[in-house]
Protein backbone atom coordinates (compact mmCIF):
# COMPACT_ATOMS: atom_id res chain seq x y z
CA UNK A 1 0.00 0.00 0.00
CA UNK A 2 1.06 3.25 -1.10
CA UNK A 3 2.49 4.87 2.79
CA UNK A 4 3.09 8.38 0.97
CA UNK A 5 -0.42 9.72 1.36
CA UNK A 6 0.17 9.96 4.92
CA UNK A 7 3.33 11.90 6.63
CA UNK A 8 4.50 12.07 10.38
CA UNK A 9 6.71 12.11 12.68
CA UNK A 10 8.97 8.90 14.31
CA UNK A 11 8.30 5.63 13.39
CA UNK A 12 5.99 4.51 10.48
CA UNK A 13 2.86 2.76 11.06
CA UNK A 14 1.65 0.09 8.75
CA UNK A 15 -1.50 1.25 6.78
CA UNK A 16 -3.83 -1.74 6.87
CA UNK A 17 -7.53 -0.24 4.81
CA UNK A 18 -7.73 3.06 3.17
CA UNK A 19 -11.15 4.49 1.86
CA UNK A 20 -11.78 7.21 -0.41
CA UNK A 21 -15.32 8.76 -0.62
CA UNK A 22 -15.99 10.87 -3.80
CA UNK A 23 -18.99 12.90 -3.98
CA UNK A 24 -19.77 14.34 -7.44
CA UNK A 25 -22.00 16.14 -9.31
CA UNK A 26 -24.39 13.87 -11.24
CA UNK A 27 -24.59 16.05 -14.42
CA UNK A 28 -20.61 16.42 -15.13
CA UNK A 29 -18.90 13.50 -12.68
CA UNK A 30 -16.77 16.60 -11.19
CA UNK A 31 -15.82 15.78 -7.84
CA UNK A 32 -16.64 18.28 -5.25
CA UNK A 33 -15.47 16.88 -2.00
CA UNK A 34 -13.27 13.84 -1.40
CA UNK A 35 -12.71 12.06 1.74
CA UNK A 36 -10.17 9.43 2.62
CA UNK A 37 -10.40 7.32 5.74
CA UNK A 38 -6.89 5.49 6.37
CA UNK A 39 -6.94 2.47 9.13
CA UNK A 40 -3.46 2.08 10.38
CA UNK A 41 -2.43 -1.28 11.86
CA UNK A 42 -4.35 -1.96 15.17
CA UNK A 43 -6.63 0.24 14.40
CA UNK A 44 -10.27 0.72 13.69
CA UNK A 45 -11.51 -0.16 10.20
CA UNK A 46 -14.51 1.48 9.28
CA UNK A 47 -17.04 -0.07 6.27
CA UNK A 48 -17.88 1.26 3.66
CA UNK A 49 -21.41 2.53 4.73
CA UNK A 50 -19.55 4.20 8.12
CA UNK A 51 -17.05 6.00 5.82
CA UNK A 52 -19.84 7.58 3.61
CA UNK A 53 -21.45 8.93 6.07
CA UNK A 54 -18.35 10.80 7.49
CA UNK A 55 -18.03 11.79 4.00
CA UNK A 56 -21.75 13.37 4.03
CA UNK A 57 -21.13 15.13 7.03
CA UNK A 58 -17.55 16.50 6.64
CA UNK A 59 -18.98 17.77 3.18
CA UNK A 60 -22.12 19.45 5.07
CA UNK A 61 -19.63 21.28 7.22
CA UNK A 62 -18.30 22.77 4.85
CA UNK A 63 -21.53 24.06 3.78
CA UNK A 64 -21.74 21.62 0.55
CA UNK A 65 -25.54 20.11 -0.54
CA UNK A 66 -24.64 16.71 -0.37
CA UNK A 67 -28.80 15.85 -1.44
CA UNK A 68 -28.25 16.13 -4.91
CA UNK A 69 -24.55 14.65 -5.31
CA UNK A 70 -23.82 10.97 -6.18
CA UNK A 71 -21.22 8.75 -4.48
CA UNK A 72 -18.01 6.46 -5.55
CA UNK A 73 -15.86 4.65 -3.25
CA UNK A 74 -12.12 3.56 -4.23
CA UNK A 75 -9.38 2.04 -2.47
CA UNK A 76 -6.78 3.17 -4.56
CA UNK A 77 -4.48 5.98 -2.99
CA UNK A 78 -3.67 7.49 -6.03
CA UNK A 79 -7.55 8.75 -6.29
CA UNK A 80 -6.86 11.15 -3.08
CA UNK A 81 -3.27 12.01 -4.32
CA UNK A 82 -4.50 13.83 -7.46
CA UNK A 83 -7.09 15.38 -9.15
CA UNK A 84 -9.69 13.05 -11.05
CA UNK A 85 -13.30 13.13 -12.00
CA UNK A 86 -16.19 10.45 -12.58
CA UNK A 87 -16.56 9.25 -15.53
CA UNK A 88 -20.12 9.25 -16.29
CA UNK A 89 -20.06 6.38 -19.09
CA UNK A 90 -18.25 3.78 -16.67
CA UNK A 91 -18.93 5.48 -13.00
CA UNK A 92 -15.26 5.37 -13.10
CA UNK A 93 -12.69 7.76 -11.51
CA UNK A 94 -10.40 8.96 -14.04
CA UNK A 95 -7.19 10.95 -14.09
CA UNK A 96 -8.55 14.66 -14.79
CA UNK A 97 -6.81 15.48 -17.59
CA UNK A 98 -7.06 19.13 -17.25
CA UNK A 99 -5.00 19.12 -14.31
CA UNK A 100 -2.16 17.34 -15.79
CA UNK A 101 0.74 19.17 -17.36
Amino acid sequence: MNKGIVQGAGRPREIVDIKNVALYAPETGNILHMHSVIAFKGGQILSEQEAIEEAHRDAKRTGLNVSKLKTVLSTNPEHALRPHRVDLRTGELVRHTSHVR
